[in-house]
């Protein structure tokens, strides 16, 4: 990733482009089961918005620790959470997906977030209980690592939070994950000309996925150690 002078913010919306890139993820990443198709990574539009959130709302309500600690359902998820977050990566121009080249069906998604943009621009639009509990464990995320992230650089586009991430249960297995995320690093025109690349996993298999494209671990936590965090429980 390199660390060079941060985004234009001079260019027109229209002309960040990403082109479709056709993979053979068989010879890349010899993946435990064999691909039935070829996949493309495309940008994420609103051609995609419905099944991105349907997919997004299906893995984090069934798999992220939080997510089902706090039994958020998946139609509270999308409406709140999914839906207003990829329209923020659709306007943003940040978000990729990695589509079945015969059906064009979503299987694997990246979303990403301008850390600038973050407090000023939020995605969530309307208050929930549940999301609100929710929020008071990513603050405590937040607090315990802050000495990282005050010397984030803060123009825009300089620091891209890989914010969610999710691979369709038939595709689990191909390496699609690894792949979009070593895309995300290296080849998009955004974000692989910013200075700092983040995220926060959850789930074994995110954080496996994280470290094998390139992401070191620079803080780790027990999912005990928030057993105690008010209104967390």
């Amino acid at each position: 990733m390199s660390s060079v002078t941060p985004l234009i913010d001079t260019i027109a919306p229209n002309s960040i482009l990403i082109s479709e890139k056709v993979v053979n993820f068989q010879k890349i990443l010899k993946p435990a089961k064999k691909p039935e198709c070829q996949f493309i990574i495309k940008p994420l539009t609103e051609e995609y918005l419905l099944p991105c959130a349907r997919l997004q709302a299906y893995c984090f309500c069934k798999k992220n620790n939080v997510y089902v600690h706090f039994k958020v359902s998946e139609d509270l998820y999308m409406e709140r959470v999914a839906i207003p977050l990829i329209k923020k990566n659709i306007k943003d121009q940040i978000g990729i997906v990695c589509v079945d080249s015969k059906t064009n069906e979503v299987l694997a998604q990246v979303l990403n977030e301008d850390y600038s943009t973050e407090d000023s621009e939020p995605y969530y639009t309307k208050r929930d209980p549940l999301l609100d509990r929710r929020g008071r464990y990513h603050e405590v995320i937040k607090r315990e690592n802050m000495h990282l992230m005050k010397r984030f650089p803060k123009g825009k586009f300089e620091t891209i939070y890989v914010k969610a991430v999710a691979t369709s249960p038939k595709a689990e297995g191909l390496g699609l994950f690894t792949e979009l995320l070593r895309f995300t690093m290296f080849e998009h025109p955004i974000i692989k000309k910013s200075k700092v690349l983040f995220s926060v996993a959850t789930h074994p298999a995110s954080g496996y996925a994280m470290l094998k494209s390139g992401f070191r671990t620079v803080w780790t936590k027990e999912w005990k150690d928030y057993a105690n965090i008010q209104g967390y429980e």
